[in-house]
């Protein structure tokens, strides 16, 4: 169990999951923290959701269910100096962040750093490393 309010940062295949998997990676990591979790993403990550969006009708749709998702859980964006979503991530890891994510390379980083990783296994379960 973690601390209370601990800060989680989402990726951009972490929030796709909702779409692809038909899962609710919110309500899955507040299974295994609590109530006492806070939402982020980068504002690198919403860049990349606008830009999968224009891919056609339907990623515009599955982007809007994410972005909707994300507003329901009342996801803050935090604002990062670096220009690369995944070094973004990595910062806001140095920080004391739980990462989000099912990048192995970008996991590995993190991990390296100390950081903490969130991820789904099974497409389903969230598992904390």
């Amino acid at each position: 169990m973690a601390s209370s309010n601990s800060k989680v940062v989402f990726d951009t295949n972490m929030l796709l999951a909702v779409v692809q998997f038909k899962i609710d990676v919110f309500e899955l990591v507040r299974e295994k923290f609590g109530n006492r979790v806070e939402f982020f993403v980068t504002e690198s990550i919403l860049k990349e959701l606008e830009e999968i969006s224009k891919k056609g009708k339907k990623k515009e749709k599955e982007i809007r269910l994410v972005k909707e998702l994300a507003e329901k859980n009342k996801v803050k964006v935090v604002e990062s100096s670096e220009q690369r979503a995944d070094d973004a991530l990595v910062k806001l890891a140095e920080q004391g962040f739980f990462v989000a994510s099912n990048d192995k390379v970008l996991r590995k980083r993190i991990k390296m750093l100390s950081g903490k990783n969130i991820y789904l296994r099974s497409k389903k379960l969230i598992e904390i490393e």
